[in-house]
Formats: structure tokens, C-alpha cells, sequence
């Protein structure tokens, strides 16, 4: 289940995303946003052969999405 994996794997995540941002805050925003985007697609992403990593490949593609300006989040 969803829920499941997001206990299981947030902290990692955010860490990944830190790694990524260089910004904790920025990490949080991050992971929030892939997140619920996860969530929406659950069931692609359970049927991946690593869910974890195709969330991760997710978590990336967002980045690169907010540095291209992409994005329609608000920055500050």
C-alpha cells in the first residue's frame, strides 16, 4: 500500500533530496510534491519492478522540472 511505503521510505527520500537541493527546506517541498504525484499513480508505480527507484527516477525528474523553471510552484 501507499501508506506503507511512504513510512518506509520518507526518510531516505528526503535525504535523497537534500542531496539533490542542497536545501533542507527545499528537499521537504520537494519530496512533498513527488510525493503526492506517487501517490496519483500508485498503481504504475507499485507494478515497477523497483518502486523505490522509479520514485526516486520521479524525485529527480521534479528537480530538473523546479531548475527549468518548469514548475508552477511558488518560489520565494
Amino acid at each position: 500500500m501507499y501508506e506503507e511505503f511512504a513510512d518506509s521510505r520518507l526518510t531516505a527520500l528526503l535525504r535523497y533530496a537534500v542531496m539533490l537541493t542542497g536545501d533542507p527546506h527545499q528537499a521537504q517541498d520537494l519530496v512533498q510534491e513527488t510525493m503526492a504525484r506517487v501517490q496519483l499513480n500508485w498503481r504504475r508505480v507499485v507494478r515497477a519492478d523497483s518502486p523505490e527507484r522509479y520514485v526516486r527516477r520521479m524525485l529527480t525528474n521534479q528537480y530538473v522540472d523546479w531548475r527549468r523553471g518548469g514548475s508552477t510552484r511558488a518560489r520565494c
